[in-house]
């Protein structure tokens, strides 16, 4: 008969027996039976420190993205931060989550549970989770971002979000075009011109990084500039025009 004490043996690719004693000092997991057996932490860290490299490179992408949204000054006016903020959130909580898992799976579970199938188990539920939370993210990001396009290219004039901006550009387009004006250097030297974030620092950015000035403009640009214009001189000094 067999000896209950008996353990079955697989054979490795270089023909070499792979014991349970092998894959346990691979997990790291300590044989009570053992006196002087030590846990091998390396392979813990192994798995810990590679998983958490395999993660970062996942999202390496998507943060840096994010970053660049954030930096352009055109997407943050007329989308904003939310989103952006959101997907950086995100990335860096999967890898935290990792992490966590990971320390309280060899921390709180009995030996004999850590095998290799629950190790890649963790792995696989964090990617699943990172996966489903940015395409959660991409649906928004669609919605505002084509909302945005359509305003810009059929209601600039109207539109929630470019309606202040291209009244405040029509306006400074009237005092660009004034007599007293057109010789200066920059529109914030001439007279009547006041600053009003975030619009008219939105114009002046644009013209800098793009090399484009004005906004929404149209047919009935120059009258309405001009009309702004007249009200804005007949008005009395601390009235707001726009």
């Amino acid at each position: 008969m067999y000896s209950s004490e008996a353990q079955p043996v697989s054979v490795g690719f270089r023909g070499a027996p792979f014991t349970n004693a092998d894959r346990a000092a691979i997990l790291g997991v300590h044989d009570p039976r053992e006196k002087n057996a030590k846990p091998l932490w390396s392979a813990r860290s192994f798995f810990l420190l590679g998983g958490t490299l395999m993660l970062s490179i996942v999202v390496l992408l998507p943060i840096w993205d994010a970053v660049r949204l954030l930096e352009d000054p055109i997407f943050v006016f007329f989308v904003g931060r939310e989103i952006p903020i959101r997907l950086i959130s995100v990335c860096v909580g999967a890898i935290l989550l990792y992490i966590i898992s990971f320390v309280a799976f060899f921390t709180c579970t009995r030996p004999e549970a850590r095998t290799e199938q629950t190790i890649f188990m963790i792995g696989s539920m964090v990617i699943t989770g990172l996966g489903l939370s940015l395409l959660l993210l991409s649906a928004p990001l669609r919605v505002e971002t084509d909302g945005a396009y359509t305003e810009l290219f059929t209601n600039c004039q109207f539109g929630p979000r470019s309606q202040r901006l291209y009244e405040y550009a029509t306006v400074l387009y009237g005092i660009r075009t004034a007599d007293g004006c057109k010789g200066l250097p920059s529109i914030e030297q001439c007279e009547g011109y006041e600053e009003a974030n975030p619009y008219t620092g939105f114009l002046k950015s644009m013209e800098e990084n793009y090399k484009c000035s004005g906004f929404c403009f149209g047919a009935g640009t120059i009258a309405a500039a001009n009309a702004a214009v007249s009200v804005a001189t007949e008005a009395p000094a601390g009235a707001t025009t726009v």
